[in-house]
């Protein structure tokens, strides 16, 4: 069994409803913003609050979780519903 202390959870939860929450609020007012404004407010949310790095440290808090773990009978594609952003699939889809 998989066990986390209670501050693990909290940090965790609280970086991930803090990411989700402030990127809902920020698509929620894309309508009535132009395209390339919404795209900075998304850009500028994300630097300025680091997210990316706090979603990395509760990705690192939950993959320690597992470290000793017999993950043996996770699917083998567990981790790879959601493939990674991709520069070549994104010139793709651009027409670049």
């Amino acid at each position: 069994m998989v066990q986390y202390s209670k501050v693990e959870i909290q940090k965790v939860i609280n970086e991930l409803s803090n990411a989700v929450t402030s990127l809902n609020k920020i698509g929620s007012c894309a309508e009535d913003l132009p395209k390339d404004e919404w795209k900075n407010a998304v850009i500028e949310y994300l630097v300025e609050n680091s997210t990316l790095d706090k979603l990395s440290s509760c990705r690192y808090i939950l993959s320690c979780g597992l470290e000793n773990e017999d993950v043996t009978d996770l699917p083998e594609t567990f981790g790879q519903e959601n493939p990674d952003w991709s520069y070549q699939e994104y010139r793709k889809r651009k027409g670049i």
